[in-house]
This record gives C-alpha cells, structure tokens and sequence, in this order.
C-alpha cells in the first residue's frame, strides 16, 4: 500500500504539478504518477485558502477521475489511494470539505484572539451543560456574518456573532453549540410594551417581544427564516443593583427566579429575543493597561467600567457597546423594570416610559455549515445548509 506524501493543491479548477510519492512497503508500478488534487466547501468553488486541519473541517467526499479510489487520512489531513485498477498515471482527486459554523469558530479560537473561550460555573437552569461558550471580544472584531449564501448583502441579511453556545432548543432537549447572533444596526427605538399602563418586565408579556420581534421583524426576515432556530431565553435574573460582576449576570439570568413581578417566567421558547448584559460584558478585551480578567473582575452594574477609574478601557474595547438599548433581562427594583445597556454598564430603565434601541437577536440551526467569507464587514461570513 502506499499514501501521497507530497500533494499539490488547486483551487477553482484543476492544475497538474509534478509530485514525489512516499511509499510504504513495495514500490508499486504507478510510484511516479503526478497527483492533482482541488477542492470544494459544501460542493461549491472556493477561492479561499485550502482547508486545514485546525479550522474544524470534516471530509464530506472524496471523488476521483478514471475510477481510482481514494480516502482522506484525517489524522495525517492527506489523501490516501487506496485502488488505482486502471494504473493511472495521473491522477485527479477532488476533496469536499464540510464544517459548521460553530465548529469553525472553535477551532478559530485557537488562534484568534478575537474569540475568547469563556469558563462558567454551573447554574440553576442549565446545570452544567452550558458551562462552556466561545465570546467575540474587542472594539471591532471580524465577526460579521452575512444569511445570503450568494450574491450582494444587504444591510438586512447583515449581523454580528455573539459567540458560540450551548443552548436548547426544546424543553428538555440536548444542549447544541449554537451560534448566537445580533442586528448590526438598530431596528429604531421601541417601547417595551405597546400600552404606558403596561409595566410588567416580563418579557413573555412585552410587545416588543409578541407584536414586534416574534411578529413584524420575523415574517420581514422570511427569506432567512430556516437558518434560525426556537431556543431557550433566560429570564431568570433578580438583579437589585449593587456591583454586579459578569460572572454573577450570567448566574443571575439562568437563575430560577424571576424580576420583579412574582411569579415571573424565568425561561420561554422562541425565536427572536434580545442580548443578555452579560453577552455585553464578556464582549470586553481591555488593553495592555487593563487585562480582560481584570475587567471581568470589575462591576459593570451601577457602579459601571466607565466611572471606575482606570477602567474606561473595558467599556471602549467591546463591541457590543452602544447606544441606549434594550436587554432582555429583568431588572428588580422599586419600580418595576427591564434592564437596558449602554456604554459598558446595565442600568435599569422605566418599562413604560422609556423608548430604547432595538438590537434584534437569535440563534441559528447547530447544523448550519460555514461556507466562506473573513467575517469581515466587506467579506462576512457566508453560510449554507443541506
């Protein structure tokens, strides 16, 4: 038997190169055949780099000219013949890769620093089943990713990636990585229910949720719809102010009880919700004055990154920081209130005086594939499904 040790790549098309053959064992009669191999991502031409072991993908095919077979050695990420009855000389090979976006990102975080893997402890609501997330940080990360698998992207088809977590879909169904994502651009200023009589914080019961993300927003984004997927929102925090860390939001919102009002829905199943305060805060990358531990390890909440002194860094290097929007986490105070966030800081707002911005946000399918793109604003992130 024998492997290709040495093999040339080509990218949208076929290129014949000239190919030194590591053999095992015997030297079979084809040992100086010339081997041409190219490639495709989810069966489609690509002009991006040639796929790499690291970047998460799996081999999806492996097809070759004139009846040879061959088979893709993962581990040594190398073709392997495996029958050449015809003894072809030269032979052509093509290699369809296959990845999820979830899985991309992984694996990117190993050396992007723009994607940081986050530790949590467990909580009340998911256990130890989500324990373990991938978070974009920084000022101005290449996280953007476009829901139009060709073609020109349009502002509406644009959005920015969260990070990668584990969330459910179902009531107790399996905890999936899934990748969680946020308008770029504002949907305007909303009312957090339609009604000035209406000041309940519970998100199952705002019209911003009902009437408008669960209802307008979502048949206007009808060509996309199969991308996303219904999952679980937290509405689980009993914030009473004070100087609340990250780590204690994320606890806080996956906690088993509710806002304000009581009892209050600590969790519902849907497809459009909004960012947690704690999505805001592990968004920080600080700066070499200030370390991203250290600005976890700061409040965010009343007493705010941008009052601390030192530490206006941790509100300047986070993308996810703003204007005044809405959050979709309860806030408990003498009156009754949603959180909202801006600037670094989760601050509590009138539910029913107040307009804030709207940032529209939702998880798509774990089973969504990356396709192509940089995650750039002017090369996002393209994806595909079967």
């Amino acid at each position: 038997s024998w492997g290709g040790g040495i093999i040339y790549r080509s990218y949208a098309s076929y290129q014949e190169n000239k190919s030194y053959n590591v053999i095992k064992g015997t030297i079979p009669e084809f040992s100086t055949s010339d081997i041409t191999l190219a490639y495709t991502i989810n069966q489609e031409r690509s002009k991006e780099a040639f796929p790499v072991k690291e970047d998460g993908y799996e081999v999806n095919k492996v097809t070759c000219d004139d009846e040879v077979q061959a088979e893709w050695d993962k581990e040594n990420w190398s073709l392997k013949i495996i029958g050449n009855k015809k003894h072809v000389n030269k032979i052509k090979c093509n290699i369809d890769f296959t990845v999820t976006l979830s899985n991309y990102l992984i694996a990117k975080s190993a050396y992007d620093d723009s994607i940081v893997k986050e530790e949590h402890e467990a909580t009340d609501q998911t256990g130890t089943n989500a324990t373990i997330d991938y978070r974009y940080v920084g000022a101005n990360p290449n996280n953007y990713v476009c829901l139009e698998e060709n073609g020109q992207c349009t502002d509406e088809q644009l959005y920015q990636i969260i990070g990668v977590i584990p969330t459910q879909s179902s009531e107790g169904g399996p905890y999936e990585n899934r990748v969680k994502l946020v308008k770029d651009i504002s949907y305007g200023k909303k009312y957090w229910s339609g009604s000035s009589q209406n000041k309940s914080n519970d998100w199952t019961k705002s019209t911003l949720n009902t009437d408008l993300l669960n209802g307008t927003y979502w048949n206007e984004i009808s060509t996309y719809k199969k991308y996303i997927d219904p999952v679980k929102w937290y509405l689980g925090a009993e914030i009473k102010g004070g100087n609340t860390l990250v780590s204690e939001f994320y606890k806080y919102e996956r906690g088993n009880t509710g806002g304000y009002s009581s009892p209050n829905t600590i969790y519902t199943i849907t497809n459009v919700g909004l960012v947690y305060p704690s999505d805001v805060g592990y968004a920080t990358n600080g700066d070499s004055n200030i370390s991203r531990d250290q600005c976890l390890a700061a409040p965010i909440f009343i007493a705010q990154w941008s009052n601390l002194t030192g530490y206006r860094t941790c509100a300047k290097n986070n993308w996810l920081i703003k204007d005044f929007y809405w959050a979709i986490t309860p806030y408990r105070q003498e009156i009754l209130a949603c959180t909202s966030v801006s600037e670094g800081i989760s601050g509590d707002s009138v539910v029913a005086s107040n307009q804030q911005a709207v940032y529209p946000s939702f998880y798509l399918k774990a089973d969504v594939d990356y396709l192509k793109g940089t995650g750039t604003k002017d090369n996002p992130y393209r994806v595909t499904m079967d």
